[in-house]
């Protein structure tokens, strides 16, 4: 954060969030960085795991409210590291539920992503369903169409954050 003395970092890491009502905060002792989900989404999905961001205040600017535009910055943008990341795998299966919500993670060979919004009273939203697998042979190109073109690109929040 460039606007606080001594130019504090949060590291985005899911022991750092401390609260995802509206939209997902991180934070390391008095320091914190608001609405990171979109960001976060769009560097997953193109698999960028190692970058520095400055920010000039405590939120990552929402631009279109979606990852999309964040998709669009990222694309031809990536420089690939000679050096190998560690790669984390479930063993077994996590379940998380909190009032209506749940989330289930289980084990994959990969990166799958398989989502359900499902608000049953609600007069508008219909339920949905979305399920793309990412792997080093899926292009750029192809994640980006089947997420921004065959879904709502409004609704690439949570659900991709910190996979």
């Amino acid at each position: 954060r460039k606007d606080l003395e001594f130019e504090p970092t949060v590291v985005a890491d899911v022991k750092n969030v401390i609260n995802t009502t509206r939209c997902t905060v991180i934070g390391q002792g008095s320091v914190t960085v608001s609405t990171v989900e979109h960001l976060m989404s769009a560097l997953k999905v193109a698999n960028v795991d190692h970058l520095l961001i400055e920010l000039d205040g405590p939120e990552v600017h929402i631009l279109d409210g979606s990852s999309l535009a964040w998709s669009q910055k990222i694309e031809g943008n990536i420089l690939e590291l000679e050096s190998e990341i560690p790669q984390y795998a479930l063993n077994q299966p996590l379940y998380y539920t909190k009032g209506a919500a749940s989330l289930v993670a289980l084990p994959f060979d990969g990166f799958k992503i398989s989502y359900t919004l499902h608000y049953p009273n609600h007069p508008i939203l219909e339920n949905q369903f979305f399920c793309l697998a990412l792997n080093k042979q899926t292009s750029f190109d192809s994640w980006y169409h089947k997420l921004f073109y065959k879904t709502d690109p409004v609704q690439t929040s949570c659900s991709f954050l910190f996979c």
